[in-house]
This record gives C-alpha cells, sequence and structure tokens, in this order.
C-alpha cells in the first residue's frame, strides 16, 4: 500500500532561476524529512490553501535561503504541546525566527533543553493563566517524555547486558 504524503506547512520559499521552490513540512513525519518541492509539484498544488496563507505572510520574513539548502532554523519560542495518538509521539507548536508562521513539530525535532524550558515556563505561570486542560496535557506530555526517557534507558542496559554475554562467552571460548 502507498503511503500518501501531505504537506502540513511550507516552511520557506526559494527562487531558482525563474522556479518557485517551497521547503515543506510533512505530516506525520519529523523536520529532518522536510525537502524541497516545486511549486508545481502534485503535492503542493493540492496544498493551496496552505501554500496561499504562507504566501500571504511570507513578506514579514526577512531571511532569505538558496533553493537546495538545508536551513538551520532557530527557536524563538514553543507555543503549546499536543500528543499524537495515532504516532504515540509529542508534538510541540514551535515559532522559529525564519518561519512567519508556528509549525507543528515531534519532541524529536527539537532539543531536551528547548523542551525543558518550555515546560518550565508553563508551569511557573500562574494558575489563571493556564486553563485545566493546559494543565492536564502539561502533566501527560511529562508523563510520556518520562516514559520515553525510560524506555531509552532499558534499551541502553539490555544493550549493553548483551554486550557482556558476547564478550563472556568469547572469553570462555579463548580459555578452551
Amino acid at each position: 500500500m502507498d503511503e500518501e504524503y501531505c504537506i502540513e506547512a511550507v516552511v520557506l520559499r526559494a527562487i531558482d532561476g525563474n522556479e518557485v521552490h517551497y521547503y515543506v513540512k510533512w505530516k506525520d513525519w519529523p523536520m529532518s524529512n522536510n525537502t524541497w518541492e516545486s511549486s508545481d509539484a502534485s503535492e503542493v498544488v493540492a496544498a493551496s490553501k496552505i501554500v496561499d496563507e504562507f504566501e500571504e505572510n511570507e513578506h514579514r520574513n526577512g531571511y532569505e535561503f538558496g533553493y537546495g539548502q538545508v536551513p538551520l532554523l532557530t527557536v524563538e519560542y514553543i507555543k503549546e504541546t499536543r500528543f499524537n495518538i495515532k504516532l504515540k509521539e509529542t508534538e510541540y507548536l514551535v515559532k522559529y525566527k525564519q518561519v512567519v508562521l508556528p509549525i507543528w513539530v515531534f519532541s524529536s525535532d527539537l532539543k531536551d533543553g528547548e523542551i525543558k524550558e518550555f515546560h518550565r515556563k508553563m508551569r511557573d505561570q500562574p494558575e489563571s493563566k493556564l486553563d485545566r486542560k493546559q494543565k492536564i496535557r502539561l502533566m501527560e506530555d511529562d508523563d510520556h517524555e518520562e516514559e520515553r526517557t525510560r524506555r531509552k534507558e532499558r534499551k541502553r542496559i539490555v544493550e549493553d547486558d548483551s554486550e557482556e554475554e558476547d564478550i563472556k562467552e568469547d572469553e570462555a571460548a579463548d580459555s578452551s
């Protein structure tokens, strides 16, 4: 079965000669899978509403990028968070300095320090600024991040144990 690729957001625009290209964020894919697409590519044409919204706001962007470059984006702020049940991954609505509109990205697209800073700021907000739903979401996000960290640690321990067993087996074979 073919996977369907949908554009979630247009991140940047570049002009190569007479051709316009868009650096696009694919729905349900991390930022590392962003690609430059020609303005006449079928996926770009199908996402005309997203492209139009980008074009309406693009004049505010003072950054210039060349077509084909993979831009290094700088987080300006993280606006909110949600848990993607389908992908079982936390997503953050991030405003990058070089991009006009905020983009939903996976936690794996961000540095740990950026995520921790966001959660610290949200927890430090006065109760009146956070509604009950946001508080619950923050607690759930923390739980998911902690679980992900625990899974990584368990995997590392299993890999270490496996390496130790291999070493013992090698030593036993060498001594016999």
